[in-house]
Order: C-alpha cells, then structure tokens, then sequence
C-alpha cells in the first residue's frame, strides 16, 4: 500500500509543484487570437483579429493584467496565419498570411 501512495505522489507531483494559476483576459472584439509573444516575463505582444476582420497589434508591459491596442488594424484581412518575433522591446516583426476583401 506504501508503494502505491508513493507511485501515485511521485506520479502527480510535478503537476502540482509547478501547476501555474491561468487568469482569462477579455479583450472587445476578438474573434481569434492569431500570436502572443513575450520578450521577458512583464512585456509582451498579442497580435489578434477582430469581428470585423481587422488584424491589431496589443502590448502589455505589466504580465498581461492590461492590454494596449498599438495600431489601428488593417480592416477586411481575413487572417490565416500570423507569427511574431521581437528582437528588443522596439523591434520587432510580424508575418500575416491571409485574404483582403469580403467573401
């Protein structure tokens, strides 16, 4: 029996050592978030569509508790697949794959 309650311990105890609490944000608007990309543990870019098929660009630079909208979007761009990359907290560089116009 010892070795059961052991096996089982030593089973799930890394899931609870290192289980992270997960907060949902709620951004208006957002149909897909598309990327998220953190430079270091408080800064960071999410870059996601909205209803209206706009791609923006939203910063945080407090650990993701407040999102700033940085770009006014590209209104009608249907995204498929978008990927960020940020060299510093300054630069940095986004491909987004998709199709303008409605359909």
């Amino acid at each position: 029996m010892k070795k059961l309650i052991c096996l089982i311990f030593l089973t799930f105890s890394p899931f609870i050592i290192f289980s992270q609490q997960w907060n949902i944000i709620n951004i208006p608007n957002v149909s897909k978030v598309m990327d998220v990309y953190f430079i270091n543990p408080n800064t960071g870019w999410l870059a996601a569509q909205l209803n209206s098929n706009t791609l923006v660009i939203y910063q945080t630079n407090d650990k993701a508790v407040t999102w700033n909208q940085k770009n006014n979007g590209h209104e009608g761009f249907d995204v498929n697949y978008c990927k960020m990359d940020f060299v510093n907290e300054n630069t940095g560089y986004i491909i987004a794959v998709g199709t303008y116009g409605k359909q």
